[in-house]
């Protein structure tokens, strides 16, 4: 297998000093103001690196692994699911969503065969070696390719204990309706379809009838289902760790939550609740942090069989990005 990081700079030139993310349209580098046409045209190198390469490798389709969503999508954005399928004309949209740095996910093809995405712009690639050839005219389009080790990409080869296992079966929704919240809190249920705080899919239902949401969620998403999640106003049980706040109206049956996000440090001042709905405070279940622990499990495939990878953050002593 061949690895390959692809760049619209040379290995050891500093990415601040070229055009390196949307963000630097408007400033100066190399004694030039960049404008969009620059960034577009860097980005346009970058889809048709990613075109060749799939040419080169016969890869005539793309499974989505690991998404990762830094805002709300448009309503016409590919499939960004864990285990979406999508062509590789479609995953051209994915790859400059990606290098905009408002997504993240590998595109993971038969072979393993992988794409993935770094800051400032570089293309990450795992492809058998017989698209070695290609490499030339990757590099006649302006960017550069530079070797990897295969055995770096932590992609395919880090420690499996770290994914989530357990399935979300009947038996995962029994234990969730003998669920019961504290006085005065709500029982929450959270599909982590993609990561990021905008990667999830909100529901408050009735204690007792949680398993009701097991027809709604998709196969591959991460269920975290929160026992007992205390109201706004409630003190953190340590503000400086960072909590968020969740402004919830109950939009469906079981009820949906159209949630909003807020950091909080310190003390503050919980917003008005919408009509007909409530505001919550807690931990991110992401963190590992929540108290009391939420139940955490994947959805499976139709044959009942966990397909889709997701980082175990319940374990105390890990320390990865959500």
């Amino acid at each position: 297998m061949l690895y390959w990081c692809i760049s619209n700079h040379a290995d050891g030139v500093h990415p601040d000093t070229v055009l390196s993310s949307p963000a630097d349209v408007g400033s100066v580098r190399q004694g030039r103001k960049l404008t969009w046409a620059d960034y577009e045209a860097a980005e346009d190198r970058f889809v048709e690196a990613f075109r060749l390469i799939c040419a080169a490798a016969s890869v005539s389709g793309l499974e989505v692994d690991l998404p990762e969503v830094r805002g709300p999508l448009p309503a016409d954005f590919p499939p960004f699911r864990n285990g979406a399928r999508v062509e590789p004309a479609t995953a051209e949209r994915l790859v400059r969503s990606a290098l905009r740095n408002e997504t993240w996910c590998a595109l993971i093809g038969p072979g393993r065969f992988c794409v993935t995405f770094g800051h400032d712009m570089y293309l990450y690639v795992r492809a058998p070696e017989r698209i070695d050839p290609v490499r030339a005219a990757i590099e006649q389009t302006g960017l550069y390719v530079i070797d990897l080790d295969p055995r770096d990409d932590e992609l395919f080869d880090g420690d499996p204990d770290i994914w989530h296992a357990p399935a979300a079966d009947a038996a995962f929704w029994a234990r969730a309706d003998r669920l019961r919240p504290e006085p005065g809190h709500r029982l929450l249920v959270a599909e982590r379809w993609a990561g990021g705080v905008e990667g999830r899919t909100w529901y408050a239902p009735e204690p007792g009838h949680v398993s009701a949401l097991a027809s709604l969620v998709t196969a591959r998403s991460l269920v975290y289902v929160c026992p007992s999640v205390p109201p706004a106003g409630a003190t953190p049980a340590d503000p400086d760790e960072g909590y968020y706040l969740v402004e919830a109206q109950t939009t469906a049956t079981p009820p949906q939550l159209a949630v909003q996000y807020r950091w909080i440090t310190g003390t503050y001042d919980p917003p008005t609740p919408p009509p007909g709905g409530s505001v919550f405070t807690f931990a991110d279940p992401d963190d590992g942090s929540l108290r009391p622990r939420p139940m955490a499990a994947v959805v499976p495939d139709a044959d009942g069989t966990v397909h889709s990878r997701w980082p175990d953050v319940m374990d105390p002593d890990m320390d990865l990005e959500a």
